[in-house]
């Protein structure tokens, strides 16, 4: 149970389609990054972002990246167990990622911009990403 969050990772990161490069990235992830270096030259000495999809199945994911690249989605949540079990770091604000379809293509860029630990009864629409706590799952 202590690698719960990293058993998930992995199993996230596999479920990507054939289309890659010898990295197992889809390049359209790599063009993505470039092109908002491009855009935005304050972030060219970054390090390469992680790239995810936000489901284990086509259907979701799919339609999870879509909400995203609409901007319709706007908070996440994950279980505080997770993290806790795995002895993994909490997501840190600033953070930013590149959201994928289920096939590993790239959908957006997001950061982000606030963390809380709560009550899953607690979450709110405001939330952008909240870590869910306690006996209310």
């Amino acid at each position: 149970m202590k690698y719960i969050a990293i058993i998930l990772f992995v199993f996230l990161i596999s479920c990507k389609s054939e289309t890659k490069t010898e990295n197992g990235i889809d390049t359209s992830v790599y063009e993505m990054w470039d092109n908002f270096t491009q855009s935005n030259p304050e972030f060219k000495n970054d390090e390469f972002l992680d790239s995810y999809l936000f489901h284990n199945n086509e259907f979701d994911a799919n339609r999870l990246a879509e909400l995203i690249v609409s901007g319709e989605k706007k908070a996440g949540s994950g279980l505080y167990f997770w993290y806790d079990e795995a002895n993994a770091n909490l997501p840190k604000i600033g953070t930013k990622i590149i959201v994928t379809h289920f096939d590993g293509k790239a959908g957006a860029i997001i950061q982000l911009k606030k963390v809380d630990t709560i009550p899953f009864n607690q979450i709110t629409t405001d939330c952008v990403c909240c870590i869910r706590h306690g006996n209310n799952y």
